[in-house]
């Protein structure tokens, strides 16, 4: 679904719907991350999933990305459709073993971190 320009979702009533559900709630964050009050946990949302460009104001092509504990054994099961965008296990895993799953972009990632902060 696209929302319109300056359209901001009540995501908490959403979350409290799905919280002690196998239903998962994903939002899109990239126009207000960094704009919006963005309350995760509270919230009940499972996936946010947002990027460096836009509210941020960082250099563009961060992906930037945040996956619950409820959300975790699904992303952890196998079968289903292969993965590579958004393969939140191959990053989990680089994680782990302190590196990136995909070519880390130095500078932008430096800029977004500074800006942050």
């Amino acid at each position: 679904m696209k929302a319109l320009p300056g359209y901001v979702g009540n995501l908490a009533p959403v979350g409290r719907l799905v919280r002690n559900r196998d239903t998962l709630l994903i939002t899109d964050t990239v126009s207000g991350l960094g704009g919006v009050e963005m309350l995760q946990d509270q919230w009940g949302v499972d996936v946010a999933v947002s990027a460096s460009q836009k509210c941020l104001m960082c250099p563009p092509g961060i992906g930037i990305a945040s996956v619950s504990e409820k959300a975790w054994p699904i992303v952890r099961r196998t079968g289903g459709a292969a993965r590579f965008y958004l393969d939140f296990r191959r990053a989990s895993d680089a994680w782990a073993k302190g590196e990136t799953a995909f070519t880390l972009q130095c500078p932008s990632s430096g800029a977004c971190t500074r800006l942050c902060r």
